[in-house]
C-alpha cells in the first residue's frame, strides 16, 4: 500500500514517521506530526495515512476477551494452530509467534504482555471474531476491515491519529473522548465565540478497562516495551502496545501516561521492509518516549486513574476460570487474585471438585477444548 494525496502518489525515498499526542481528559489534540519535511512532502500520514497496525490491536482483542468472561490467570496455549480450530480460518492458516517459539500453557495475562500471536488467536475466537470487530469500530479502528480471524494479530489498517484515539480509551476508564483540534475561538473582547465541548462514549466497561490497563503496564515494565525502563530511562507511569507487521514494513507503538496518549508510526512511503529485526520496540519506542518526556518537561503531568470499580480478593482456578474448589489447589491450578468485583465468576469449578451442581454459568461448555 502507497500513502496517496488524491490522486497523485506522494513518496519520500527516506524513512517516514508519523505522530499524534492528545490529551487524556479533553481529547484535545495537541500534536499532529504528518511527515518528516513539509517541504518535501505535504501529506499528512498522522491523519490521512493507513497502514495496518501490527501488534497494537492485541490489547483490544484481550479486553474483547475480559469482557467475555476469560480471566488474566486463566491458563492459555501458546501452542501451533490445529486445522479447524480457529473459527471462520482458512484450513492453511498457521502463523507462528515473532520468536518462532511455543511456549505451551500460559496465563492469559503472558500472551499480551509477551505478545503471543497464537495465545492472542485463541483468546480472540474465543471472544467471538464479531466481538472483536465490534470493539475496534467503538474504538474507532477497523474502517472497512475484512471479516477474517487475522484481524486478531493485526490486519486492520489505521495512522497514528485514530490509533492514539483508541488507545485513550485505558487511561479514560474505558470511555472514548472525540478529539478536537480548537478548543475555542475569543474575539478581541474576550467574548467565547466558540467553545468545544467534551463528548465521549463508553467503549469498555470501567472493570474491563481497568484490568487491561494493568497488563499493558505490565508490557512497559517487563513485556515487549521493557526496554521503555531499562534503555531509554522512562519513569513516568503508564502503559502501551509495541508493533510490527509482517517483514518489519511498519513499526508502532501507542501508548499513554497519566496525562496524555500517543501513537507513533515509522515506515517508508513505499511499503518495504524497514531493516532486519525492526520491531516497534526499536524504531517506534523511542520517539514516543522522546516526546512524552519532552511533555512531561512542560507540565504535561497528572495522576494515574483512580481505581473507583470495586474490587475483591478471590480464589480461583488456572484451568477451568471458574472459583476455586478444594480439589484446584490439590492440582495446582489454585491462585488468589484481585480483581473487579463484577468480573468474579458465577460459578466453581467443574473440574476438581464438586462446582458442577454448583456452576451457573456453564463456563466449562464454553472452554471445552480451547486448552490444548
Amino acid at each position: 500500500a502507497q500513502w496517496a494525496e488524491g490522486s497523485r502518489v506522494v513518496e519520500t525515498p527516506y524513512l517516514e514517521g508519523s505522530l499524534t499526542l492528545l490529551d487524556n481528559e479533553t481529547g484535545g489534540v495537541l500534536a499532529v506530526v504528518g511527515g518528516r519535511d513539509y517541504l518535501q512532502s505535504r501529506f499528512n500520514r498522522a491523519v490521512n495515512g493507513s497502514r495496518q497496525i501490527g501488534s497494537t490491536v492485541k490489547p483490544f482483542v484481550y479486553a474483547a476477551g475480559l469482557e467475555a468472561g476469560l480471566l488474566p490467570g486463566t491458563m492459555v496455549s501458546d501452542a501451533p494452530l490445529q486445522a479447524g480450530e480457529i473459527d471462520e480460518a482458512a484450513s492453511d492458516w498457521n502463523p507462528s509467534n515473532s520468536d518462532g517459539k511455543f511456549l505451551g500453557p500460559l496465563p492469559m495475562a503472558e500472551g499480551l504482555v509477551q505478545s503471543r500471536n497464537t495465545m492472542t488467536i485463541r483468546v480472540g475466537n474465543y471472544a467471538g471474531l464479531k466481538r472483536v470487530m465490534e470493539l475496534l469500530q467503538d474504538a474507532g479502528l477497523g474502517g472497512g476491515m475484512e471479516r477474517t480471524p487475522q484481524v486478531f494479530i493485526g490486519n486492520v489498517a489505521a495512522n497514528s491519529y485514530g490509533l492514539a484515539t483508541a488507545f485513550s480509551v485505558f487511561p479514560n476508564e474505558g470511555a472514548r473522548k472525540r478529539p478536537y483540534v480548537i478548543q475555542r475561538i475569543v474575539d478581541g473582547t474576550g467574548r467565547v465565540l466558540y467553545q468545544t465541548p467534551v463528548l465521549e462514549v463508553e467503549v469498555l466497561r470501567p472493570a474491563v478497562a481497568l484490568l487491561t490497563r494493568q497488563l499493558l503496564e505490565r508490557v512497559m515494565n517487563e513485556g515487549t516495551a521493557a526496554s521503555l525502563r531499562r534503555e531509554l530511562g522512562f519513569k513516568a507511569w503508564g502503559g502501551g502496545k509495541t508493533g510490527t507487521t509482517n517483514d518489519y514494513r511498519d513499526a508502532w507503538f501507542a501508548g499513554y501516561t497519566a496525562r496524555l496518549t500517543a501513537a507513533v508510526w515509522v515506515g517508508f512511503d513505499q511499503s518495504r521492509p524497514i531493516v532486519d529485526e525492526g520491531y516497534g520496540s526499536r524504531l517506534a519506542l523511542p520517539v514516543w518516549a522522546d516526546v512524552m518526556q519532552s511533555a512531561i518537561n512542560l507540565g504535561y503531568t497528572g495522576k494515574p486513574p483512580a481505581d473507583r470499580v470495586p474490587m475483591t480478593q478471590v480464589r480461583l482456578c488456572r484451568q477451568s476460570g471458574l472459583l476455586g474448589e478444594p480439589g484446584c489447589e490439590a492440582a495446582g491450578a489454585e491462585y488468589e487474585a484481585e480483581m473487579p468485583y463484577e468480573l468474579v465468576p458465577q460459578g466453581f469449578c467443574t473440574l476438581h471438585g464438586e462446582g458442577q451442581q454448583r456452576s451457573s454459568g456453564g463456563l466449562l461448555q464454553r472452554l471445552k477444548g480451547w486448552l490444548r
